[in-house]
């Protein structure tokens, strides 16, 4: 963050600041790229560095919008504190601190409710998040820094941009559909004022520590599972897809957070938006056995590395298998080193997507009645 704000605040007049923050994100980029591909860091040491980046982007450029802002006379300047009571958070592959290169920012923002009626604390919040939106989003001649999704929050894209603490609590208490309660896994506060975060996160909890129907549960995660996949398969030009193919990402990701929800009450620790360590704690809970949860771990990993592959040239959300021999060869070297073989190397891969789906039927409840 201190590097960042330097950048920001040498940058000069106008929207250079714009341009200073895209080149840190592709110098930091290709700092944790070589770490990652060159010097074989491990999949946690990478994504917690990815997330780590654009939580730190988030936070110096919601500094600068608001301190533009205010100085326009578009919003209120807070005293004492500046940014006092507004937070934003992340779910998804951020809020989990598990981003990869070309992932989307899933966020939403949230503040402290007015202290009186004349105070505009809502309006204030809702121009600063489309100030951030527009400052990460546009592109300059340096391109754009991130894409930033706003659509899980209350009623999707045509909700309100900004909630207060009390308004988000009464929405999944009396709306949210149980996808969006499955999304509170990973909601993290990630910029602004954090503390007003936790306290946002810490009275959303008890919709995660609910006793649950095994049965139910398990059917409505799996219809989304497989709407996810019909999705994919509705625009796949390409080849196997290691996210949301059968045995891909997502049948772990949903597998995982299947079984938090169904044993939370039970066994609060179990809560957290990180996959790997959701794995090691329903292993040390017997939900999992053990060698059953190194397995997942062991091919969350390889397909997590292979997804790193895939996007990292280009920054495309890439999920797809390659159909070209040479690219396949080229992808099968960056993956499992210089003298893999493609056709070892698919095989491989093959093997081990049909026996996370194995793992994915067996111990989400309902799914194998279902297929």
């Amino acid at each position: 963050e201190q590097d960042l704000r330097t950048w920001v605040r040498e940058a000069g007049p106008g929207d250079a600041w714009l341009d200073a923050l895209r080149r840190f994100r592709r110098r930091e980029l290709l700092r944790i790229g070589t770490l990652d591909m060159c010097l074989g860091a491990e999949l946690e040491t990478i994504t917690r560095d990815l997330s780590s980046l654009a939580a730190t982007v988030l936070q110096v450029a919601l500094e600068r919008c608001r301190a533009d802002l205010q100085a326009e006379g578009r919003m209120a300047k807070a005293e004492p504190e500046a940014g006092k009571g507004f937070c934003m958070l992340a779910f998804g592959k951020l809020g989990g601190e598990e981003l990869n290169y070309s992932s989307d920012l899933d966020l939403i923002g949230v503040v402290e409710a007015p202290a009186s009626p004349e105070s505009d604390v809502v309006g204030d919040g809702a121009r600063l998040l489309e100030a951030v939106r527009s400052a990460l989003t546009r592109h300059t001649s340096e391109g754009y820094t991130y894409r930033l999704d706003f659509r899980l929050r209350p009623y999707g894209s045509s909700g309100e941009f900004i909630h207060t603490l009390d308004s988000l609590e009464g929405y999944y208490h009396d709306e949210a559909s149980p996808w969006e309660i499955q999304a509170l896994l990973k909601l993290r506060p990630v910029a602004g004022d954090l503390e007003t975060g936790r306290r946002m996160v810490e009275r959303l909890q008890p919709f995660l520590l609910q006793e649950r129907s095994a049965t139910e549960l398990g059917a409505s995660i799996d219809g989304m599972r497989r709407q996810s996949m019909q999705q994919a398969a509705r625009g796949m030009v390409c080849g196997l897809n290691i996210k949301s193919g059968e045995g891909g990402i997502r049948d772990i990701e949903f597998l995982v957070q299947g079984l938090q929800l169904l044993h939370a009450l039970a066994h609060p620790g179990l809560l957290g938006g990180h996959t790997l360590r959701a794995l090691e704690a329903l292993s040390g809970a017997g939900i999992l056995p053990r060698n059953t949860a190194d397995d997942l771990r062991g091919d969350y990993v390889m397909l997590r590395r292979i997804e790193h592959c895939l996007q990292i040239l280009e920054d495309q959300q890439i999920h797809s298998l390659p159909t070209d021999s040479d690219a396949l060869a080229a992808l099968a070297r960056r993956v499992a080193g210089p003298r893999a073989a493609p056709e070892a190397f698919l095989r491989d891969l093959q093997a081990r997507m049909q026996r996370v789906h194995t793992a994915y039927l067996h111990y989400l409840p309902g799914t194998e009645e279902r297929h």
